[in-house]
């Protein structure tokens, strides 16, 4: 005879061990996944902590690199450019940080910016490109011939530039560039969007950080070379920082 005392026993014994399973089980989970939880955010901190860390031995190593080159550019550009008569041609608007950076160079390296020239087209002749080439080249040969070296900074064009507009500032361009020998364009580390290839396109020597001790130490050992050529400074365009020294 079957005892139904024993089977409901049995069934409580049951149910009563799943219970405890269960209670067991979840405690155990939520004490395995909050372990887990706090092991992920110890090794997520430890990485930002390791990682300012890198961050901060590189800005010191970079402040010492920048340091070095602050004290030695101006004994390695010292006379370089003894007697040089240096312009600066801008086409478009020039920057005051340009001018001060071409200035700082040239004084850094002996030499003299005698004059500044800002090139823009006039509103009379838009559209007409031959007569914009001409005005060019007259710009050229009436206020920048007799300098030893030109200087050129090219004004990054506007994103909603009409055609028109930018045919007349690249015909005024083009006309002024035929008449200069060797010019060497120049930008700040900040120029947006740089401009480096397309004086790359023209085949003028460049240097993109002309605002560092760096880009101005560039400059002046591509003034003082007879055919100064190559990209030079920190953008990702730049061939090395400097020019060869060995020379």
């Amino acid at each position: 005879m079957v005892d139904f005392r024993y089977h409901a026993l049995s069934l409580v014994a049951v149910f009563l061990a799943l219970g405890i399973g269960i209670v067991l089980g979840v405690t155990v989970g939520d004490s395995l996944v909050s372990e887990a939880d706090q092991n992920l955010r110890d090794s997520l901190r430890d990485d930002v902590t390791e990682a300012r860390e890198d961050i901060s031995n590189e800005q010191d190593l970079g402040a010492r690199r920048d340091q070095v080159i602050e004290e030695t550019a101006p004994i390695v550009a010292a006379g370089q450019l003894t007697g040089y008569r240096v312009a600066l041609l801008s086409l478009g608007e020039l920057p005051a940080e340009v001018a001060d950076s071409v200035d700082e160079a040239l004084e850094m390296g002996d030499g003299a910016l005698v004059r500044t020239v800002e090139l823009t087209p006039p509103e009379e002749l838009g559209g007409r490109v031959r007569a914009l080439r001409r005005r060019g080249a007259r710009t050229v040969q009436r206020r920048l011939t007799g300098f030893d070296r030109i200087v050129v900074y090219r004004e990054p064009p506007p994103d909603d530039e009409a055609d028109e507009e930018r045919d007349s500032r690249e015909a005024l361009a083009e006309g002024a560039l035929r008449r200069l020998r060797r010019p060497i364009g120049v930008e700040t580390l900040d120029t947006d969007p740089s401009q480096v290839s397309w004086y790359e396109d023209e085949g003028v020597a460049s240097v993109d950080n002309a605002d560092t001790a760096a880009g101005r130490l560039a400059l002046v050992i591509l003034l003082a070379e007879s055919r100064p050529e190559g990209s030079f400074g920190y953008k990702d365009s730049a061939e090395g920082a400097l020019p060869d020294l060995s020379d």
